[in-house]
């Protein structure tokens, strides 16, 4: 099992290491976005000293040395492709813009830019390192799933693994650390809210209710707002959440990492070319 209720780096054990790692390998093998299998394979060829070491260097207070050497230049990465509607100079209008679809490709770009201009935007994807990763899987083991524990049932995807609580629990188990990956499945919670929508709307129409059906995406909603406030100590008391030294210590230090990493996503985005940042 890992370690509860560290006092400092010098009181971590292999095993949390160990648990870390597993959690930090399959969230990335899921993630699509992050392109670390290789150098996940090449770490486990010598998985035991690899973990051995980091534990020595951790123990000695390295934890910040090693975020900063596992921070990488962000990858850009094609996100989508952005269509401005030109003011039509041709009589017919209506019809110059009709909607048509083309089988082939060059021609259908040549209708889609015939009025338009393409405006691409691109995603600026983290790359950072195996010991990065397990450090995230690690902070998330310690501290990040009482945070999660603090919401309702009602925040459906992205949830951490539990163990399903019994009749004397709370509606939240106990943070599973030995289930493999950090978070459950996307779809299942996603397929639950969409279906519950719909259900509802049709439970309104079947009472001949008048309704009004609306979904939102509040766009680049994660990188625009500024997570030190999880680490506020009004909030953490709102939440009913307390951390320890170290737990404060350690969530302040993922918090440079996502500074800095913020910092180099900005220093590469110029005025004609949108970035959206996506740290991993």
């Amino acid at each position: 099992m890992a370690d509860k209720d560290l006092g400092d780096w010098s009181d971590l054990s292999l095993s949390a290491l160990f648990f870390a790692y597993r959690k930090a390998k399959v969230d990335c093998f899921y993630e699509s976005s992050i392109r670390v299998a290789e150098t996940f394979v090449a770490y486990e060829q010598s998985l035991p000293d690899k973990l051995a070491a980091l534990l020595v260097r951790l123990q000695a207070g390295e934890a910040a040395a090693i975020l900063t050497e596992g921070i990488n230049q962000p990858i850009i990465f094609p996100k989508r492709l952005h269509f401005d509607q030109h003011v039509s100079e041709v009589p017919d209008a209506d019809a110059s813009t009709a909607h048509a679809f083309f089988s082939d490709a060059e021609r259908a770009f040549q209708r889609s830019t015939d009025q338009r201009t393409p405006l691409p935007e691109f995603r600026l994807i983290g790359d950072f390192s195996v010991e990065a990763h397990v450090l995230s899987a690690l902070w998330v083991n310690l501290v990040g799933h009482k945070f999660d524990a603090c919401l309702s049932s009602r925040a459906l995807a992205s949830r951490v693994r539990r163990y399903r609580a019994d009749k004397d629990r709370k509606w939240v188990g106990e943070y599973h650390l030995e289930s493999l990956g950090s978070f459950e499945p996307y779809f299942e919670p996603y397929r639950k809210w969409r279906d519950d929508g719909l259900h509802a709307m049709r439970d309104a129409i079947r009472r001949e209710q008048p309704i009004i059906a609306m979904t939102l995406d509040v766009g680049n909603f994660y990188h625009s707002i500024d997570p030190n406030f999880f680490v506020d100590a009004q909030f953490l008391e709102y939440l009913g959440v307390e951390l320890s030294p170290f737990e404060l210590a350690f969530s302040q230090l993922g918090l440079r990492l996502n500074q800095s990493q913020k910092a180099r996503a900005v220093a590469m985005a110029t005025p004609d070319r949108k970035l959206a940042a996506s740290l991993s």
